[in-house]
């Protein structure tokens, strides 16, 4: 919980002072669109939300699991990718990464989800 905590801490003051803060720093013309901030800021959530997830089942040695997911959201994130910047341009690439990222945890929901389910089996058989 305390990944999240930061993330929203952290993140969603940055996000809503970044395009100023780049336009500031590089100049207006290299502002990204306030599109591509949401969607990665939106990444960036996901992240913190589902890193300390992956890690415990790094932990418990289900590795396996962990790069079947990581191959789904990098061909997810890679088609969605394709699909999106020919339509709107680089913010598609920021939204194919929170997609992707938001796959990953539908697929980590379902891991905790068969975890869970496992250990409550295994309590009403013994």
């Amino acid at each position: 919980m305390s990944s999240v905590a930061m993330a929203l801490v952290l993140g969603l003051p940055l996000c809503v002072v970044a395009r100023s803060l780049i336009e500031v720093w590089l100049g207006k013309a290299m502002a990204p669109p306030l599109t591509l901030v949401l969607y990665l800021s939106l990444y960036s959530f996901f992240n913190a939300v589902l890193t300390p997830i992956a890690a415990f089942f790094t932990g418990i040695e289900w590795v396996g699991s962990q790069a079947v997911l990581a191959i789904v959201n990098a061909l997810v994130t890679v088609l969605l990718g394709i699909a999106l910047i020919e339509r709107i341009h680089l913010p598609g690439m920021g939204a194919a990464m929170a997609v992707g990222m938001f796959v990953n945890g539908v697929g980590q929901y379902w891991l905790v989800w068969k975890l869970y389910a496992r250990k409550k089996m295994k309590r009403t058989v013994q």
